[in-house]
């Protein structure tokens, strides 16, 4: 990849022919999308505007990134949805501002996309900073210490896995009943709720004494947690699962080896990665979609290419990097809104205590008796009623508070946000309208912090809590013990 495609550029940037560069980058950007590699060429349009701002041209950046997006018509999309341009966009609301100290925070981030040694240099130097070369830890190269005698330990917990025909029969008979929907979420390209649609099948197949297909369902909803977040969330996923649900799926071969995956990937080991991959997709009974999963973690690291295989270590703390991004962006909307919402708090609390009587007596009653689970339910049922009449606001804001409600209970995150998703879905026409509104903004944000342990966010949201239009019984909904 270097050779074809970079050799030159990185020559031009040592010999600070930085205009020479931002050329060769910005004809690379279409090329390695036309061949997939989505990623690469996020990180070819982060190094051209990286060498624009570098020359003072910042202007040029925004126009460059809707040129590229424009010149690439379809494939835009899956590009668009890389970390590299999430961060680039950023970078260009940050500029709006004015925001010098977050701009270089942001260019900080640079060092997690997957850079060749030369533009690590290039970018350490205009951050006034020392480049070190990274080396594995020593505590990485303990962590798998005999490769082959893993290898051949995976091997024989896998000789006992048998694709029955019975069997497969069997899970083409439950497709429509539970994954049916799944596979409509994954052609959308929606994998978070994919993935929970995956894990609440979990419990009920389990119940039913349906264990294979319950562990395939554990398996490829751990695995998109993997994709779409980062490894630590999907094994914390996995193993609470296991553990929720009495080890019963514990002795299954097909979940011994997804211990062995997890620890390979943290540790980088491609050849057991692979090695695992290849036998799932053997062994295991899966439908396309799912075969199309497994395959994404083969070539997670191959669609990296560079020339260093510590640098492919990056894309974990890219993938880190994307969220802490993504979750600033969410944070600074919701900022935006602030204003507004303090002016009109008073206004809607009036119209709320002028409904209450008729519609929040028996959530009030429930709420004396901590009983917050009915409380939840009654705040969501409330929201249908309301939103039928088109009061989007205070439907939006009642979702919020059964969010806050079940937090109360001790419910899982996951559940909250399906529930707020749900919610959401049977809007039709009105969901980016409800979506984009200030209270289902917020409860968004406090599942995305709890998800992923943000503590930095915690007295944010405690402030924003704060300010809520409620009735002196619903404060207890916002004194969160923990986050």
């Amino acid at each position: 990849m270097k050779r074809v495609y970079f050799k030159e550029a990185l020559s031009n940037i040592e010999l600070q022919k930085y205009n020479e560069s931002f050329k060769i980058y910005k004809k690379s950007i279409f090329r390695l999308n036309k061949l997939q590699k989505y990623n690469l060429a996020g990180v070819s349009l982060a190094m051209a505007c990286f060498l624009l701002i570098k020359e003072n041209r910042f202007d040029e950046i925004k126009k460059l990134v809707a040129q590229t997006k424009k010149t690439l018509s379809s494939l835009g999309t899956l590009f668009s949805e890389t970390f590299p341009v999430t961060l680039i966009e950023y970078i260009i609301e940050l500029k709006k501002f004015q925001d010098e100290p977050r701009i270089k925070e942001a260019l900080t981030y640079f060092e997690n996309l997957p850079l060749f040694e030369e533009e690590l240099i290039f970018l350490s130097e205009y951050l006034g900073k020392d480049y070190q070369k990274e080396k594995k830890s020593k505590e990485t190269t303990k962590t798998i210490t005999n490769i082959e005698e893993i290898r051949n330990k995976i091997i024989n917990i896998a000789s006992s896995l048998q694709k029955e025909k019975k069997d497969v029969a069997k899970r083409k008979l439950m497709k429509k009943e539970y994954w049916r929907h799944i596979f409509d979420d994954i052609s959308e390209r929606k994998m978070i709720d994919a993935s929970i649609a995956y894990l609440k099948t979990v419990p009920i197949l389990i119940e039913k004494n349906f264990l294979k297909p319950a562990a395939v369902s554990l398996i490829i909803g751990s695995v998109i947690l993997f994709e779409e977040k980062n490894i630590q969330i999907a094994t914390e996923t996995f193993e609470k699962h296991l553990k929720d649900n009495e080890s019963k799926l514990q002795s299954l071969p097909e979940i011994k080896i997804m211990n062995f995956l997890f620890q390979a990937i943290k540790n980088n080991e491609r050849k057991l990665i692979d090695l695992i991959i290849n036998l799932l997709l053997e062994k295991l009974i899966l439908f396309e979609p799912e075969i199309k999963i497994l395959k994404t973690v083969l070539e997670e690291e191959i669609a990296e290419e560079v020339d260093n295989k510590e640098e492919l270590s990056r894309k974990k703390i890219g993938d880190l990097s994307k969220l802490q991004v993504e979750i600033d962006q969410h944070f600074g909307k919701i900022q935006s809104k602030i204003g507004d919402i303090r002016r009109d708090r008073e206004d809607f609390l009036k119209k709320r205590k002028a409904m209450r009587r008729r519609y929040y007596s028996d959530i009030i009653d429930l709420l004396k008796s901590k009983n917050f689970k009915e409380v939840a339910i009654k705040y969501s049922d409330l929201a249908k009623t309301i939103v039928k009449r088109k009061d989007l606001e205070t439907s939006s804001f009642l979702m919020l508070l059964h969010g806050l409600a079940l937090l109360k209970t001790g419910e899982s995150i996951k559940l909250i946000k399906d529930n707020i998703n749900e919610f959401l879905d049977s809007l039709g026409l009105n969901k980016k309208l409800v979506k984009d509104t200030f209270y289902i903004m917020v409860i968004l944000f406090l599942v995305d912090v709890k998800l992923n342990n943000l503590d930095k966010f915690i007295s944010k949201i405690k402030e924003i809590l704060e300010i809520l239009p409620l009735f002196e019984e619903e404060k207890e909904l916002i004194e969160l013990e923990e986050l």
